[in-house]
């Protein structure tokens, strides 16, 4: 794989990004020390330089790194009180500031955990500035509802003492009922704001140790931050890669008409033992990795995709009779020019002076003849312009789609959207009438057949509106 190569993996965004910033973001006495000692090992409290009062004071050397869980950097924002607006004003901008893209993607938060206590004075968990920061935030956010405990406690309170329930059945009728009033108060208003918002449930927390299951609550919402983390790096880098790329399509399509038409020229004027296929083939391999897709499997370069793209460009002016490819009759062209030839061109006045004196003789052999061969010099310019412009075609397919590895479905459909869209039968068109109407002149301009190429794949790739 490329080493720049579209998409990105896992693996770089660790490289890129080794550690993750998580901000800790809550209201006062919702449970963030608790969770951050129990969740990291951590006295959030304590190390009160680990905390970020201001907007302007988004610092990495105040993050605190956890013995238990090395790759997380633990930040916390202080003072966010959803009550007073000045406030709440501070740390949306505090928020927008520590993960704008004025600050490099390994320096950025790279996650959120914002502490909301499931119960409140006036019955509404989510407060307004609650609302606006989770829909202000781009980075990842994981809603931490805390005191759940609290919140089962409540409801046995609400049981009446004169029930003849057990024990056992109080506290199941609790959990019922706590659950209950959770899912009304907490979850249908988070649904409300964004129903793909990733979110955790604790309790216990405010004890020194916690049990098997609350351990496995945090150990669960560690792993879904981490993936969350990981995917939003990928798409940070993938977009800037995106974005390096699209400003690229020119220069990878002015290389592969470079490496289709000058070379081809040159291997035509040069070589006696000159091979359409084995050209056309030649160049396909050389043209295909230069658009960089993450192609894994080598797909882009196989026979089937080759043979796929020649057929786009087989001509139908040859009589079905002969049963004769336009390859064939080219090669059997080669064969007289190296029976005429010979081989002591090289050997008696050298290899430069053999093909610069090949070079006039081929060019001149060919327009000579060139009223009986018009469809192999526009066989060869039309294989150029389909390769082009079906790279063209998925490459913004691929832009389109998460970061992932190019599929053999990628690549059929980006064949079938050109095989069937009005630039391939234009392309074929316009070409049949430079073939046809090209006089002598013209064809020993050496330029004429790339120039006209470009201008073709210019006019017929994806306009440049829909890159952006």
């Amino acid at each position: 794989m490329q080493p720049d190569a579209l998409p990105l993996t896992t693996s770089r965004a660790l490289v890129q990004c080794p550690e993750f910033h998580l901000l800790v973001v809550g209201r006062s006495k919702a449970g963030k020390s608790s969770l951050v000692r129990h969740a990291f090992g951590i006295e959030m409290n304590i190390a009160q330089a680990a905390s970020h009062p201001e907007p302007t004071e988004w610092n990495l050397n105040v993050g605190l790194k956890s013995m238990q869980n090395p790759r997380f950097v633990i930040h916390e924002f202080v003072g966010y009180e959803t009550a007073e607006l000045q406030i709440f004003e501070g740390a949306g901008k505090f928020l927008q500031y520590c993960s704008g893209d004025n600050v490099p993607l390994k320096d950025r938060v790279h996650a959120i955990w914002i502490c909301i206590p499931v119960l409140s004075m006036d019955g509404h968990v989510f407060q307004p500035a609650d609302e606006a920061l989770l829909k202000l935030i781009k980075v990842p956010v994981v809603v931490v509802f805390t005191h759940f405990d609290v919140l089962i406690n409540l409801m046995g309170e609400e049981i009446s003492e004169s029930s003849n329930m057990s024990s056992e059945e109080v506290k199941q009728l609790c959990l019922k009922r706590a659950d209950a009033r959770f899912r009304e108060t907490c979850i249908s208003p988070l649904e409300q704001i964004n129903p793909e918002l990733q979110y955790a449930r604790t309790f216990g927390l405010r004890k020194d140790t916690i049990s098997h299951q609350e351990k496995e609550i945090l150990s669960t919402l560690i792993q879904t931050t981490r993936d969350l983390a990981e995917q939003y790096i990928e798409r940070e880098l993938w977009t800037a890669s995106v974005t390096e790329q699209r400003a690229s399509v020119a220069e990878k399509i002015n290389t592969s008409i470079e490496i289709g038409m000058r070379r081809y020229w040159h291997g035509l004027a040069s070589s006696t033992n000159f091979s359409l296929d084995r050209c056309l083939e030649k160049l396909h391999r050389q043209i295909a990795p230069t658009w960089k897709f993450d192609d894994p499997y080598v797909r882009l370069h196989s026979s089937d995709i080759i043979r796929e793209i020649r057929n786009l460009a087989q001509p139908a002016t040859f009589d079905v009779v002969e049963e004769k490819s336009w390859s064939e009759y080219l090669q059997r062209f080669q064969i007289l020019v190296a029976l005429l030839l010979g081989t002591t061109v090289a050997a008696t006045v050298g290899p430069v002076a053999a093909s610069l004196w090949l070079s006039v003789w081929f060019i001149q052999k060919v327009a000579t003849m060139y009223y009986r061969m018009p469809d192999i010099l526009r066989c060869f310019m039309q294989y150029v312009i389909d390769l082009v412009l079906v790279l063209d075609q998925l490459f913004h397919m691929v832009l389109s789609k998460p970061p992932r590895s190019l599929t053999k479905q990628d690549i059929d459909l980006a064949l079938e959207r050109y095989r069937s869209s009005t630039a391939a039968a234009q392309v074929r068109s316009e070409l049949q009438i430079y073939a046809d109407r090209a006089t002598l002149a013209q064809i020993l301009q050496r330029n004429r057949a790339e120039v006209k190429v470009a201008e073709l794949i210019a006019r017929y790739r994806i306009p440049t509106q829909v890159e952006g």
